[in-house]
């Protein structure tokens, strides 16, 4: 992909770009998923202060080895925000 690093993937925003309908793109995202191209980790910012998304895409299938080493450096990433 040609976005900058801090581009997250989102339905609406590809269905923006493309003819295809919403449907599709989430069918296909979907489809992403089950394959291990795409895993989501989903960070709770604690009691009312909501959910926030973090996709990981890649061209080649996410490994468990690698989904836990992107995850232990999100989280430092994200301590060191706040």
């Amino acid at each position: 992909m040609s976005n900058k690093d801090t581009w997250r993937p989102y339905i609406d925003e590809l269905s923006k770009r493309s003819r295809n309908g919403r449907d599709s793109h989430r069918a296909a995202f979907d489809e992403l998923k089950e394959a291990g191209y795409i895993r989501i980790y989903r960070k709770s910012f604690g009691r009312g202060k909501g959910i926030q998304n973090f996709p990981l895409v890649q061209d080649v299938p996410i490994s468990d080895s690698y989904w836990e080493y992107w995850v232990s450096n999100l989280e430092k990433e994200l301590s060191t925000e706040q």
